[in-house]
């Protein structure tokens, strides 16, 4: 009952979010044993971008 009710509760796909949030999350995430899938087994996270990049664009 509990991890339903945390999993439905949590940020989803397609939920808005600032750069704070979205870094406070991956902190969150790094903590974990298992960051990869929620107790449901469904995936916490997507590729969609190659973070090389993102991080190169923001250093200039």
């Amino acid at each position: 009952m509990f991890a339903s009710r945390a999993c439905r509760m949590s940020t989803m796909i397609g939920d808005p979010l600032t750069k704070t949030e979205m870094k406070k999350i991956l902190k969150n995430l790094t903590g974990l044993r298992s960051p990869w899938n929620c107790p449901h087994g469904r995936p916490t996270m997507r590729h969609l971008a190659d973070l090389t990049s993102i991080r190169f664009k923001e250093a200039n």
